[in-house]
């Protein structure tokens, strides 16, 4: 049975927005509230829908969230610490020379630590090259 609406109360359009962002939000101001069984059923249901499409975003915003990739970043040198920075035509074969030459067994001081610059992210090749050097 619906209950009789004798006396309804009149809501502007604006205040039916504001109603239904305050009910969203799950502030919950209080000054505009449900008084029949109908609006309460209508409020749930709002608040239903509004639940699961939040829920069915928020994967990937969590995923955008996380996206920041571990070969972006930047540089901190420490004092004392020797580096150099390689930058330009970066692949697999031109840092595989450099590393081998750089890194021969005959250099006296290979204390150095190698900062390569480049917009793409490595392959796994390159990644596989970078951690066994990175492990000598």
């Amino acid at each position: 049975d619906l209950p009789a609406f004798s006396e309804p109360e009149p809501i502007t359009y604006w205040n039916a927005v504001y109603f239904l962002m305050v009910t969203m939000s799950t502030v919950g101001y209080g000054d505009i509230t449900c008084l029949t069984e109908v609006g309460r059923v209508f409020q749930l249901m709002f608040l239903a829908v509004g639940l699961m499409l939040f829920a069915g975003v928020l994967p990937e915003i969590l995923a955008l969230l996380g996206q920041r990739s571990k070969w972006m970043g930047s540089y901190s040198g420490v004092k004392g610490k020797r580096h150099i920075v390689v930058c330009g035509n970066i692949t697999f074969e031109s840092v595989s020379v450099f590393l081998k030459d750089f890194l021969h067994e005959d250099r006296d001081d290979v204390d150095v630590e190698v900062v390569f610059l480049h917009r793409a992210e490595p392959d796994l090749e390159f990644e596989g090259l970078l951690k066994r050097q990175h492990t000598r």
